[in-house]
C-alpha cells in the first residue's frame, strides 16, 4: 500500500462525513413548509463540490508526502465538513425556517468557501508545482 492510499483514507473519511451530513438533511431542507430555495441550492452545490473535490484528490497520487503536505491536503476536506455542518445542523428537524438559518450562517459559509479557494491554490502550488 502506498503512502497516497493512507492519505486517501483520511480525506475519504472526512468527505464521507460531509456527504452524510448533507444527505441526511436533504429531506428536512426540502420540506415544503420550511424550505428556502437559496439554502437548498447551496446544499446541492456543496454535495456536488464535495464529489468533485474528492475526484480532484487523485491528482495528489504522485506527491512525496510530508506531515505539512498531509495537513495542508486535509484542510480542504475539513472545510467541506465545516460547511456541511453549517448548512445542516446536527438536528435538522429543529430548524423552523431554513431561510432564517441560512442567513444566520451565510457569512461563515461563504468565508469558508473563500478560505478553501486559498487553501486549494496553496496546496496545488506547493505540492504539485
Amino acid at each position: 500500500m502506498s503512502l497516497f492510499e493512507y492519505v486517501a483514507i483520511a480525506f475519504s473519511l472526512i468527505f464521507s462525513f460531509s456527504v452524510m451530513r448533507l444527505v441526511g438533511g436533504i429531506s428536512h431542507a426540502l420540506a415544503p413548509d420550511r424550505r428556502y430555495w437559496v439554502h437548498a441550492v447551496n446544499v446541492g452545490f456543496q454535495l456536488l463540490a464535495t464529489a468533485v473535490s474528492f475526484w480532484m484528490m487523485w491528482s495528489f497520487r504522485d506527491v512525496d508526502w510530508t506531515l505539512q503536505g498531509f495537513l495542508l491536503v486535509l484542510a480542504g476536506p475539513a472545510l467541506y465538513y465545516f460547511n456541511a455542518t453549517l448548512l445542516v445542523p446536527e438536528v435538522p428537524a429543529s430548524i423552523e425556517s431554513w431561510r432564517v438559518h441560512y442567513f444566520a450562517v451565510c457569512r461563515r459559509y461563504w468565508a469558508a468557501i473563500c478560505l478553501y479557494a486559498v487553501i486549494l491554490a496553496t496546496t496545488t502550488t506547493s505540492l504539485l508545482d
